[in-house]
């Protein structure tokens, strides 16, 4: 399938028996744009026009001395609705700008964070 949904295939045979199947098929992955939708605002985050990747960024017009508390917040609920562990918001947390590019990886989601102290905190999900 190349999209999601649902369609039922029939099928007759030459000696008239007839049958159907019913066929769902579901997204490979979180839906991100979902995701977006619920828990954040454009001021921060983006999420790509085929939802493969969402960004957050705790200051997304580099002003100094700025950090948006909404977007921080907003990382902890997408990482609770992709269902990643604790530990992954409290090595957040604990980066620093000398850390470079953080990652952490799921099946389905691979996620990569950094750290500035003018820049803020930057998270980057991407599907797989």
């Amino acid at each position: 399938g190349a999209n999601e949904g649902n369609c039922i295939i029939s099928i007759t045979t030459k000696n008239g028996k007839e049958d159907e199947c019913s066929i769902t098929v579901v997204s490979s992955g979180p839906d991100l744009q979902a995701i977006y939708d619920e828990h954040c605002s454009s001021s921060y985050a983006k999420v790509a026009s085929d939802g493969s990747y969402l960004t957050i960024d705790t200051n997304p017009y580099d002003i100094e001395d700025h950090f948006d508390y909404d977007a921080y917040l907003a990382i902890a609920a997408v990482n609770k609705a992709l269902g990643l562990p604790e530990v992954v918001m409290n090595r957040m947390d604990q980066t620093r700008s000398m850390d470079g590019i953080q990652t952490y990886s799921t099946d389905e989601i691979e996620l990569t964070w950094t750290y500035h102290p003018d820049k803020g905190l930057r998270v980057n999900y991407s599907l797989k």
